[in-house]
């Protein structure tokens, strides 16, 4: 998944490194390599104009619903094989769709997709932060619960991270 603190990220290491040039009685001199100096972040960084930077994120997050108006769950699946995880994944993915719509992204391998010979799956539910996780959890159930009683799929680990940012 990308990630949508990615631009936070850059501007936070942009700015402490400029801010680390130049110490002691030399000025220093800040050299950006990019692909696209004319980025958003990176204009905000050379103006060092933190305010535009915070309004401008704040409203992208508001419009694709991202943290902090609305909560994430990361949902992960993990098993050893990994055609048999992609399938229940695909499948789970199918259900949770017809409940959540457009709230769910995934499912998605991670970057590091294999780790101690188990393959990981993961999902990501965004909702409303006047919604009750709680509630989003028990609809959760009720599919897994359901899902969990195909054979091939009963092996397979989950695990629940609510704001996993």
């Amino acid at each position: 998944f990308p990630d949508f603190r990615s631009f936070e990220r850059a501007f936070q290491t942009f700015t402490q490194v400029s801010g680390r040039a130049g110490r002691k009685k030399k000025r220093g001199k800040v050299v950006i390599q990019a692909y696209n100096a004319e980025h958003p972040v990176i204009q905000y960084v050379v103006k060092r104009d933190f305010e535009q930077f915070l309004n401008a994120e704040l409203m992208e997050r508001r419009s694709f619903h991202y943290p902090p108006y609305y909560r994430m769950m990361e949902i992960t699946l993990r098993y050893h094989d990994r055609q048999i995880l992609f399938n229940a994944a695909k499948a789970l993915g199918q259900d949770m769709k017809r409940i959540f719509g457009d709230a769910l992204l995934g499912p998605e391998f991670p970057y590091i997709e294999r780790v101690r010979n188990k393959y990981s799956m993961h999902f990501i539910l965004r909702f409303d932060k006047s919604l009750n996780v709680q509630s989003a959890k028990k609809k959760l159930s009720e599919i897994l619960v359901s899902f969990t009683a195909i054979d091939n799929f009963r092996s397979i680990k989950f695990q629940f991270d609510i704001d996993p940012y």
